[in-house]
């Protein structure tokens, strides 16, 4: 299972708490995770990505104070079917109208 890779078997408090860990591998993160520069943040995501919601009568568009960007299914109000902020993109959906 883990041969020809370079793993290592670390364990943490105890030998129940044991996990296979990828070594040699580049950081997630560019520099310090505190810092926040301004050329490391990408756009949000066009609504043409969103599916059906893009275009749905229902949906709303909610930005967050962080300037995160959510669509908002207005039919979860009245019908506990619907998710309150589905899971993009939407592709199938039996509540969907198009918008006027």
């Amino acid at each position: 299972m883990l041969s020809g890779k370079p793993w290592i078997l670390a364990a943490g408090g105890g030998s129940r708490n044991l996990a296979v860990v990828r070594v040699n591998q580049p950081m997630r993160y560019s520099g310090s995770m505190g810092e926040r520069k301004e050329t490391q943040q990408q756009p949000a995501e066009p609504l043409g990505r969103a599916g059906l919601c893009a275009s749905c009568r229902f949906s709303r568009r909610v930005e967050s104070e962080r300037g995160a960007m959510f669509l908002l299914c207005e039919k979860s109000q009245t019908d506990p079917a619907f998710p309150k902020y589905p899971r993009l993109p939407v592709l199938e959906c039996r509540g969907y109208e198009r918008r006027a």
